[in-house]
């Protein structure tokens, strides 16, 4: 009839597409688990510090954590009717680190719903987008585990494992000073918000050693040295003190370069034969004193060769309540209108709450 518009009776508006495709992304919840993510051959440090009981959610404006550096020194042998001064020592120091904010995002446009509405291929397309936009988050999380910010005003990038256990200087190598004297990174005046360089705070240093030669081929004299940093880094509480908990190893691994993996696994060839020897194989991996030596395959850029031993028992990503992968949308906006993105969003830091027990590095200056 004149003056009567026709609308199309099988014509979806994005509403009812937004419905459809929010229904199918509840049928496939994130479940935060990072496993089908093969930009590298593993990703050790995602898969132990995003599992669901490792991860510490927190809330604030910052991260802040209390760190027992000292004692008072009073403790002392006494007679008996002798006068005593009770005394209170400022023993703490304050950890603080900042939140940094990691996002990704997926789309899907109107057009390849319309062509994918059968429902196990919109299923199947949601699940490709969101796998490729979780692949991406895992490979930026894993990538920044090993590096350190630029500087303490950079607000971008997490504190990764070599910023709180960054390795020898020169200096401390030419002055033979090894063992618990890792001290604030490079270019950093703290770690953590921790002076490592005061006396005060010397319990808040890590193992530092150096390679005898550095070049990755390890001999007698360097397996010495990382049988020595592991003795060092065990740590036993007294028995009175109650409510310290058993420092073990038990979460202690040795994550180093593919060169370095080389030469210990020809040694762990050579003596499988001698019972008890300190490099050797384990369900196919290379042991020394029973500890696991994983490559990681990040280090391999790194020309100082190193060998860290971290402590998962003290490492553990702090994430915002609230912020972990939180997946907003799908939405669209006017400049797009055919098009529904999800955005994925993650407020996070990495942090060591013990640096004297967390781990050690190894390497070449």
């Amino acid at each position: 009839m004149p003056g009567t518009s026709f609308v199309d009776p099988t014509s979806l508006s994005n509403d009812t597409l937004r419905d459809l495709l929010m229904t199918t992304m509840q049928q496939l919840p994130w479940d935060g688990q990072f496993e089908v993510l093969q930009k590298y051959h593993d990703y050790p440090i995602v898969n132990q510090w995003f599992a669901k009981d490792r991860i510490a959610f927190d809330g604030g404006v910052s991260i802040v954590r209390q760190v027992q550096v000292t004692e008072t020194g009073g403790a002392h042998f006494t007679r008996p009717y002798t006068p005593e001064a009770p005394s209170v020592g400022d023993v703490q120091a304050r950890l603080r680190a900042q939140w940094v904010q990691a996002t990704h995002n997926y789309s899907i446009s109107r057009q390849e719903m319309m062509r994918n509405r059968n429902k196990a291929k919109l299923i199947d397309l949601v699940k490709t987008r969101r796998i490729d936009c979780m692949m991406e988050l895992a490979n930026l999380l894993e990538y920044y585990a090993w590096q350190v910010p630029t500087s303490s005003n950079d607000d971008l990038a997490p504190m990764g494992i070599p910023y709180w256990l960054p390795p020898i200087t020169s200096a401390q190598q030419t002055a033979g000073t090894y063992g618990h004297s890792g001290g604030n990174p490079s270019g950093f005046s703290d770690c953590g918000g921790i002076d490592a360089s005061a006396a005060k705070n010397a319990r808040w240093r890590t193992y530092v050693d150096a390679w005898s030669n550095g070049d990755g081929d390890i001999d007698d004299v360097d397996i010495k040295r990382i049988t020595r940093m592991l003795r060092r880094l065990k740590f036993n509480p007294p028995s009175i003190v109650e409510s310290l908990t058993q420092a073990g190893l038990n979460n202690l691994r040795l994550y180093s370069v593919e060169k370095i993996i080389d030469s210990l696994e020809d040694r762990a060839r050579k003596s499988e034969a001698s019972l008890g020897g300190d490099v050797g194989k384990f369900a196919n991996t290379t042991v020394i004193k029973g500890i696991p030596v994983l490559w990681s395959e990040i280090l391999d850029a790194d020309t100082k060769n190193p060998m860290y031993a971290v402590n998962h028992d003290y490492f553990k990503p702090f994430v915002m309540e609230g912020d972990y992968l939180r997946e907003t949308g799908p939405m669209n906006d006017r400049e797009q209108h055919d098009v529904f993105t999800t955005f994925v969003d993650l407020q996070f830091n990495y942090i060591c709450t013990n640096r004297q027990r967390g781990g050690g590095v190894i390497s070449r200056v």
